[in-house]
Formats: structure tokens, C-alpha cells, sequence
């Protein structure tokens, strides 16, 4: 890999990140999030599994799983459910075409147009989804996201 390829994925990321961070900054200003449940695993609220339902994310996800098993598989270093959920949760807020095909990516802003809401929104959806089905294939426990999370103390 040359020096530009370097720099330019290094810029990719950096990007990626600060795109995160601000969407992570809209929703703390809203103070609560109406579609996900703020506590460790995080999980979907009832209106998130309406939504969830609305945008047919099961099916979108089932038609895009080997795309996004192919992603987890080779960008999450230390597969720990941690982790992965936090992987799992940047992808789908601003780099979803790494997980969905265009014409899924479309149906999910379209929709998220019909609701009021933002993509990055609506984004936490397919992101837990995805994590609790690659956890579940890979016979992980949902439960040990903490056991993993930097920012708990561990005894």
C-alpha cells in the first residue's frame, strides 16, 4: 500500500469518525431516544421494533446478510460482542453501504422520510439487529457487551 492509499483511508476514517460523533451529538440533545433503550445491551424500544417492522429491516438484512457478514468479518479485529455492537452501530449510521445494497439503503431514507425522522436515526435499528443476529450465529451471549465495554469498571 502506498503512502496515499494510507493517507487517504486514514482521512476515510477520520471522517467516518466525526461523522459518528455528530450524530451521536444530535441524539444526545434530543435527551432520549424513542427507538432504543439507552441500557446496556441497548435494545429496541416498542416503537423501535415498529419501525423495525415498517422498514422491513429482517428482510433487508436477509437479503444483504452474506455483504454483512463478509464487513464483520473481516473489519472487527477483537470480536468481542462489544465490539461488535459498537461496529455494528458506525456502519449503519454512516457508512451503511458497507452492509446494504443501494436499493436497500433507498428504501430505509425513504421511509425514514415518512416518519419525520433522520437516517442516523432510524440507523440503530438495522445496527442492533445485525448485532444480535451475528452474535446469535456465532453463539455469543448479548449479556457480555459489558463485560467488554472500556467505559464500565470491571471488578
Amino acid at each position: 500500500m502506498n503512502t496515499f492509499n494510507k493517507h487517504d483511508t486514514f482521512i476515510d476514517d477520520l471522517r467516518t469518525d466525526i461523522a459518528f460523533i455528530k450524530g451521536n451529538i444530535e441524539l444526545l440533545n434530543k435527551r432520549e431516544s424513542d427507538i432504543a433503550q439507552a441500557h446496556s445491551p441497548i435494545s429496541l424500544t416498542d416503537k423501535g421494533n415498529e419501525y423495525a417492522e415498517r422498514l422491513n429491516i429482517d428482510v433487508l438484512i436477509e437479503n444483504n446478510w452474506l455483504t454483512i457478514i463478509s464487513d464483520l468479518e473481516a473489519n472487527v479485529q477483537d470480536k468481542n460482542p462489544y465490539d461488535i455492537q459498537e461496529y455494528c452501530r458506525k456502519i449503519a449510521a454512516v457508512q451503511p453501504e458497507k452492509f446494504f445494497d443501494e436499493a436497500s439503503i433507498l428504501q430505509i431514507k425513504q421511509e425514514a422520510y415518512k416518519l419525520g425522522r433522520s437516517f442516523f436515526d432510524l440507523s440503530i435499528i438495522p445496527a442492533i439487529k445485525i448485532r444480535d443476529r451475528y452474535l446469535r450465529e456465532k453463539g455469543i451471549n448479548i449479556e457480555e457487551i459489558d463485560k467488554h465495554d472500556p467505559n464500565k469498571q470491571h471488578v
